[in-house]
């Protein structure tokens, strides 16, 4: 199996957490933690930080094959909280000019876009994550090929790729023009829908509710466990469902080894039809930059959602501090 992704430091202030993961490393870790007899190489970027952290992954992992790209910085992800949209360093405009390829071919190849770096590959079976919110790049822009690729996205990266709102158009796009053998478009907690053609009625795939979310890498954890085992020969439902259940026990523990609590898999299905359309009050005190800025926050996330917000300090205005 091969993985292609980048390998960034991730840095949450509250909860306090900080790590090297990255899309392909934390790919790459959880095909190790779940199936580690496996041999896998990993195509990456790095600097001499990550280059470090990459050294020991090899040296403890004997299937492990890491190939490097060298940047002069690799990126860094700034969470105030894990719900918040990350501030990236150095700013991804600056990787614009870099010149880096990461160029490969194989039977299975687990691929996702990169901030520092183009992608080129080509494969029998692909699985394809643009990941990025603001810029995403279809698979056929690449100059990759693959004789079955499979796109996994979400829906709000779907509309920016194919300028589409309505899903029966999303999903002509990505059977018409970027000849896919299958779609995963993930919806959020409305779980996912897969595709198996451009005519066919899509399969839902569940998700499940969860005591805590640690959104940070779910998106990783789902693509990489979904790779893994239509790798292996899981047909794609099971392994959509598989996939799933091993984003729902990351999110509640944070822990990549998932596999092995399948077989205790006690997280109720979330059934979530539509986003509830009832209007949201959001009451707090916002008198200092503090309460101000948890307030505003605490408004983004909802809204980020989906949901309905009347939030006084945002919608009344600064007067209302004076009554």
């Amino acid at each position: 199996m091969i993985i292609v992704g980048g390998t960034y430091s991730e840095i949450c202030f509250e909860p306090i957490s900080e790590d090297i993961f990255g899309s392909g490393l934390r790919a790459v870790s959880l095909v190790l933690e779940n199936n580690n007899t496996e041999d896998l190489i990993f195509y990456t970027c790095a600097d001499e930080e990550v280059q470090n952290h990459l050294n020991y992954y090899t040296n403890i992992y004997s299937s492990l094959t890491v190939i490097t790209e060298q940047v002069f910085e690799s990126p860094k992800f700034h969470y105030d909280f894990p719900l918040k949209t990350p501030s990236i360093f150095p700013r991804p405009d600056l990787y614009r000019d870099v010149d880096v390829l990461l160029e490969t071919k194989g039977d299975n190849i687990l691929v996702f876009g990169l901030l520092e770096a183009s992608i080129k590959v080509e494969g029998e079976k692909v699985v394809y994550d643009p990941q990025s919110p603001v810029n995403p790049i279809p698979f056929s822009k690449t100059g990759s090929s693959a004789k079955k690729l499979i796109t996994i996205i979400n829906q709000s990266e779907a509309r920016k790729i194919t300028g589409c709102t309505e899903i029966s158009k999303i999903r002509e796009y990505f059977f018409i023009q970027e000849s896919c053998f299958a779609l995963i478009l993930k919806m959020g907690a409305k779980g996912a829908l897969l595709f198996n053609s451009a005519t066919d009625e899509p399969i839902i795939i569940p998700v499940y509710k969860t005591n805590k979310v640690w959104p940070i890498g779910s998106g990783d954890v789902f693509s990489a466990n979904f790779a893994m085992n239509w790798f292996n020969g899981i047909d794609l439902v099971e392994s959509a469902t598989l996939a799933s259940k091993a984003t729902a026990c990351y999110c509640d523990t944070r822990n990549l080894i998932t596999n092995n609590r399948f077989s205790s898999f006690e997280y109720p299905t979330l059934s979530v039809k539509e986003v509830p359309q009832d209007m949201i009050y959001l009451a707090g005190p916002f008198f200092t930059f503090g309460e101000r800025w948890i307030i505003n926050e605490v408004l983004n996330s909802l809204r980020g959602f989906g949901l309905k917000v009347f939030s006084p300090f945002h919608d009344v205005g600064q007067r209302i501090r004076q009554i």
